[in-house]
């Protein structure tokens, strides 16, 4: 016995019905629906330290809480912080409406109280003259301060909770600014992690001039990231240290402007890149921010002194690999353009 065929109106609305599963609304939330009061309800959200790790993602600065409403010229800073691998401080300000002149006056204040390393502005909306002021003193300031202006969204999928979203306004140009160093009296003095990383640096380099590496090395410097050039503008091998998460990086590390279009066009090639490379990378577009990253991390504990004769051989066998990899490569990317652009 045969079965009897489907009409192609009935077969078409069949097939429809199960290849495409019912899609919900995306739809944004007023802040103020879901936290009512500033310092009841947002600052101490923020605090949590689920959504201090996101604040830290958006940024690219790993941030541990110090503490809330601190005392400050007669004024009360809503969230000090720190650096978690300098232990420099990071304040952060955060308003549940449009930005005003009356905040921006006290991040100045708060930032010279506690001799910031960085400031980070959060609000719903950045009007456009303070998104100009922060841009402004960005571009006036010392490379040892950077200065952050944040919106912060909320969007539910359906009758779903309701997310937060971080959108990067204004910020320091990525690895312009420098937190390698606290002031005191007006000198530049050391912590113990800065002593650390630079004995790090300076030991790995040996290494590696021990073991006739072909890349060029700069002079170790006292900060969490050690640069190594790679053909072009822009372009850089980074080696990374983060205390906190305990794990290293070696990294491709692209600038603006051609931060994305190069990113795009080098992941077309990704599982190439990897096989090459014999390691499953981190593809970071990070589009909220100007640079762009290529990653492969290794967990580990450097500040473990044991550790490091296995980490130099890591590093140097990272940067050699990397280095045979993405140079040509960066090279050939068809950015011309946008490198005429920049200079």
């Amino acid at each position: 016995m045969t079965k009897k065929a489907l009409k192609p109106g009935k077969y078409w609305k069949h097939s429809m019905k199960n290849k495409f599963p019912k899609l919900a609304r995306l739809s944004q939330i007023e802040v103020r629906d879901f936290w009512k009061d500033e310092a009841r309800d947002f600052t101490p959200w923020l605090c949590e330290e689920k959504n201090l790790q996101l604040l830290s993602n958006t940024i690219g600065i790993d941030l541990e809480l110090v503490g809330k409403e601190q005392s400050v010229g007669g004024y009360k800073l809503d969230i000090l912080a720190k650096e978690s691998d300098t232990d420099q401080y990071v304040i952060i300000e955060n308003q549940l409406e449009k930005t005003n002149h009356k905040h921006l006056g006290q991040l100045l204040t708060y930032a010279s109280g506690f001799n910031a390393k960085a400031v980070i502005w959060i609000a719903p909306k950045i009007s456009e003259a303070h998104r100009k002021a922060m841009d402004w003193l960005n571009e006036m300031t010392s490379d040892e301060v950077g200065f952050f202006a944040i919106e912060i969204e909320l969007w539910r999928i359906g009758d779903s909770a309701p997310a937060p979203k971080f959108s990067l306004i204004s910020q320091p140009n990525d690895w312009a600014k420098s937190f390698s160093s606290v002031t005191k009296g007006g000198r530049r003095v050391l912590t113990e992690i800065n002593h650390a990383q630079k004995e790090f640096w300076t030991n790995m380099i040996d290494h590696f001039k021990k073991n006739n590496t072909f890349v060029s090395l700069q002079k170790p410097h006292p900060r969490h990231w050690f640069v190594i050039t790679v053909g072009r503008t822009h372009f850089q091998l980074s080696l990374t240290l983060h205390s906190r998460l305990k794990k290293v990086g070696c990294e491709l590390y692209i600038r603006p402007p051609e931060s994305k279009l190069a990113f795009s066009q080098l992941k077309l090639e990704k599982k190439e890149i990897e096989a090459e490379l014999n390691a499953k990378l981190e593809w970071k577009e990070l589009p909220n921010r100007g640079a762009s990253r290529i990653v492969q991390y290794l967990e580990a504990d450097y500040q473990n002194r044991k550790t490091w004769p296995k980490l130099f051989r890591w590093f140097q066998e990272r940067t050699e690999s990397f280095h045979n990899t993405f140079s040509q490569r960066v090279i050939d990317l068809d950015i011309d353009d946008m490198d005429e652009e920049a200079a």
